[in-house]
């Protein structure tokens, strides 16, 4: 199951339908769709805006017969809802839009991606405004080469690769000259071993910042269709991809970004 939020803004209706062809795209059959009120509604009040969202979405379903669309509308805030849904239903992902932002403390601090991101242990996919789905191929995951101590963080971009058949390039920008240490090419040695039955490559890079990097990459080669980062618990993003190197890709997202949870 894939939780939806879904709000007024047409960027929650963009996720909504990148959520419906990813799970017809990946073998999941079941979406809940929901609205925190983040304020009290009677229980009229909200039968009548359930029906207004199930009319909104029906035209999203016409050519999904095989998936089934769950829809709660619950009061409260938006974290604690999320809290609540998770733990009362098996989902495995979430999939939310997110808009353009004018500060990376809006994305990372203020804004619902980031309650999203600090409520939750799941896989998250944050959706561009406009972005439409297609077929994942080529998907670049931004490594810092630190150590991952759970075994299974990566099995979500494992299984999303598999089922799509598609190729993950490992990009690992270095802002400092010299070789890589022991620890980072065990890390690699590592990374390579969970992606053994997956075409992978490896690309080091060095730019003065991570974001810098990470941008040249994802132009060099123009043809990406997922970009995937690994939350640490020391940050939002963790050590290496933390807001004092102020991602471009984060504020202005051009493609869908998986977060995956290290622990």
């Amino acid at each position: 199951m894939i939780l939806v939020p879904y709000g007024k803004y047409d960027v929650s209706k963009d996720a909504l339908q990148y959520a419906i062809d990813f799970a017809s795209a990946h073998q999941i059959d079941e979406l809940l769709c929901f609205r925190a009120t983040e304020h009290s509604l009677s229980q009229n009040e909200l039968s009548a805006l359930k029906e207004e969202i199930q009319h909104e979405i029906a035209p999203y379903l016409k050519d999904n017969t095989d998936l089934s669309i769950e829809i709660t509308i619950e009061n409260g805030a938006y974290d604690h809802v999320i809290d609540k849904l998770v733990a009362s239903h098996p989902i495995r992902m979430i999939i939310a839009g997110i808009r353009k932002a004018k500060g990376l403390e809006k994305v990372l601090f203020q804004g619902k991606a980031a309650k999203i991101l600090r409520h939750t242990d799941l896989p998250v996919i944050l959706i561009p405004e406009h972005f439409a789905f297609s077929p994942i191929q080529k998907i670049m995951f931004a490594s810092d080469f630190k150590p991952i101590p759970n075994d299974d963080a990566l099995d979500p971009l494992v299984e999303i690769a598999k089922i799509s058949n598609a190729e993950i390039r490992i990009a690992h920008v270095r802002t400092e000259k010299g070789h890589l240490s022991e620890e980072e090419i065990l890390e690699m040695n590592r990374e390579s071993a969970l992606f053994k039955e997956i075409p992978h490559s490896f690309k080091h890079i060095h730019r003065s910042t991570i974001s810098k990097g990470i941008n040249y990459y994802l132009k060099l080669k123009g043809d990406h269709d997922l970009l995937v980062l690994v939350k640490r618990k020391k940050g939002l993003i963790g050590r290496t991809f933390s807001h004092d190197h102020a991602i471009e890709f984060a504020l202005q997202p051009k493609l869908p970004l998986l977060i995956l949870n290290e622990g």
